[in-house]
């Protein structure tokens, strides 16, 4: 934001943006526009506001109406960029940006938002440029280390892109962004045992929003019809676990007596927790759940879950423990039959793999569950998800404990 001097009613403003109270935010903005003259960093904030609700279309039209007004003011061309970045207009989203770098030449931030801008353009050559001068003025910016290395093992630089991505993982160890499934697809590192939590969490609490929309997605179907096939009658404890927004309970909650979900993502929980179909809903990563639970269930359901593991036998186990004798699991995988049935690796899928996934082969699951306890009542090759121009095979697996 642009504050020359304090404006309690701007503060006021800002405090609600911050805090998503966007309404609220909303009329201050326009409280102070109705002075004059109009105070330009409340037009500025009412664009970021429009921008918070998704009104894409007004906050460009407002944020251009600020860049009339201060031309030079970097940050608010880089705030123009994220805006018709989102609107997928790429061609005017990079000449914002530039324009921003322009005005701030030291702007590590809109150097990475124009490197962001020009990959999705195809522009490869030109963001990588970027990244370089994004790290140039941020070194330890580990969204543009990561995203360097990325680039580079898209375009098959593999040497350099392990460089920078094994240097991206010693300053987040965490792993938000994924690296170790890109440095494993490489045959850099060993294969994780699965998909790093955090950039799960990242990832699908991103797509929070838009999940339930999503009308090529039918894992969730598969794992609840399979469950009412194999285990008739109502009165019945089952766990979803990677719940998401509630897409398989909605199918299950009139079916069972007690649902119980369970997801990584704060913000996919939250659209479960309005549609009120979950007795009980938990914060936290599968494994952890599955250790400390004292619950028991009659029925495990986990739709597009186990694609985030590799070994499955560490999760299986753990479903086996907090099933009772005779108890079902229901889950999708990918499949890996194509290059090891007895073996998993990383989803041959380009886009998979980037969001964590793995593939499975069918003798390896068999072998998974004898080991971790459970017998195979099913599995089966299904549609996991389409889109407009290819078909994802998954595999639908039911287990029963022994």
């Amino acid at each position: 934001m642009i504050r020359h001097q304090p404006c309690p009613d701007l503060e006021t403003a800002l405090a609600a943006y911050r805090d998503g109270r966007f309404a609220e935010a909303e009329r201050t903005c326009q409280k102070l526009l109705a002075t004059s003259p109009p105070a330009n960093d409340a037009l500025h904030l009412l664009g970021l506001v429009e921008m918070a609700q998704g009104r894409l279309t007004a906050a460009v039209e407002t944020l251009i109406a600020v860049t009339n007004r201060l031309p030079f003011e970097a940050a608010v061309h880089n705030n123009l960029g994220i805006a018709l970045r989102k609107l997928c207009r790429f061609p005017p989203a990079i000449a914002a940006f530039k324009k921003a770098v322009e005005c701030r030449p030291v702007y590590p931030e809109a150097l990475y938002n124009l490197a962001t801008t020009l990959n999705d353009a195809g522009e490869y050559d030109e963001a990588i440029d970027a990244l370089h001068r994004c790290l140039s003025q941020e070194p330890g910016h580990s969204a543009a280390r990561f995203s360097l290395g990325e680039l580079l093992a898209q375009i098959g630089d593999d040497d350099e892109a392990a460089n920078h991505l094994s240097r991206y993982l010693k300053e987040d160890p965490g792993d938000l962004h994924g690296a170790e499934m890109l440095l494993a697809q490489m045959n850099r590192i060993a294969l994780p045992s699965h998909a790093s939590f955090p950039h799960l969490n990242q990832l699908y609490s991103a797509k929070a929003s838009t999940w339930d929309r999503q009308s090529g997605y039918l894992a969730h179907r598969h794992v609840a019809h399979a469950l009412m096939k194999h285990l008739p009658g109502k009165n019945r404890r089952i766990l979803d676990i990677g719940c998401g927004t509630g897409l398989v309970g909605s199918l299950l909650c009139d079916r069972v007596e007690h649902l119980m979900g369970v997801d990584i993502s704060e913000a996919m929980l939250s659209f479960a927790q309005e549609k009120q179909i979950y007795d009980v809903l938990f914060h936290s990563d599968m494994m952890s759940f599955l250790l400390a639970t004292p619950h028991r269930f009659d029925a495990i359901s986990a739709a597009a879950v186990f694609i985030h593991f590799g070994d499955l036998v560490p999760i299986l186990a753990g479903a086996a423990h907090v099933l009772h004798a005779g108890g079902q699991l229901s889950f999708t995988t990918y499949p890996n039959d194509a290059m090891s049935p007895n073996h998993f690796g990383v989803c041959l899928n380009a886009n998979l793999a980037r969001a964590g996934c793995f593939a499975h082969g069918s003798s390896y699951i068999r072998q998974a569950a004898e080991i971790a306890g459970f017998s195979v009542l099913e599995l089966t090759e299904v549609i996991h998800e389409f889109g407009t121009d290819q078909v994802q095979t998954g595999l639908l697996v039911v287990l029963e404990r022994k």
